[in-house]
């Protein structure tokens, strides 16, 4: 990871709507970052149309609108980065997803019982609004320990909701780890005894 070229995935903004193209079904905007971010149509909460092929780009955003926004994908050449509405926010054990409601666990847990445990587990101490994904990581994990990832990754979004109120578009509202501390949220378990 260059130090000059921080990476912006996972990054969460609070932007404004620059350019809205029925004829892509998409919109363009402003995060505050050196190109206006673009938005499809599918990636955007607010319409209660099952049939995501029936949205219309128009009835959801208007040039001037402002919404939060997350990174899903760098800039590429001149193209500017791809961004969705749809949030998630990782801890070691949870994937927080403010924006559904249900739970899932990763697919790489592959013992049944595990997966029924973990998921009981989070039910049951979720809340109704928000959605999580268990990670690989949770694998063997206590009620506490998920408890625990749980409580930092609301207080998370309790920040990024004051930071939405507070700032003015464009606004950085959540930066997500750098690279050494991705590692160590992700890798380290009890195995490990000390980094160099």
């Amino acid at each position: 990871e260059r130090s000059s070229d921080d990476g912006i995935v996972g990054n969460i903004y609070k932007g404004i709507v620059t350019d809205v193209l029925p004829g892509m079904e998409a919109a363009f905007v402003d995060v505050g970052l050196e190109r206006n971010v673009f938005i499809h149509v599918g990636d955007i909460i607010g319409s209660k149309r099952k049939n995501k092929k029936e949205l219309k780009i128009r009835s959801l955003l208007q040039k001037g609108d402002e919404l939060v926004v997350q990174i899903v994908k760098e800039a590429i050449g001149n193209k500017g980065a791809r961004a969705t509405c749809y949030i998630t926010i990782p801890g070691r054990y949870l994937v927080l997803m403010p924006t559904v409601t249900h739970v899932g666990v990763s697919r790489r847990i592959q013992d049944e019982e595990e997966r029924k445990r973990l998921k009981s587990l989070v039910n049951d101490f979720k809340p109704g609004n928000m959605g999580f994904i268990t990670r690989t990581a949770a694998e063997g994990a206590t009620a506490e320990q998920l408890k625990r990832d749980f409580r930092y990754l609301d207080h998370q979004w309790t920040k990024i909701k004051h930071g939405t109120k507070k700032c003015r578009a464009p606004a950085l509202l959540y930066k997500d780890l750098d690279l050494v501390q991705r590692v160590v949220r992700d890798t380290f378990t009890e195995d490990f005894d000390r980094l160099v």
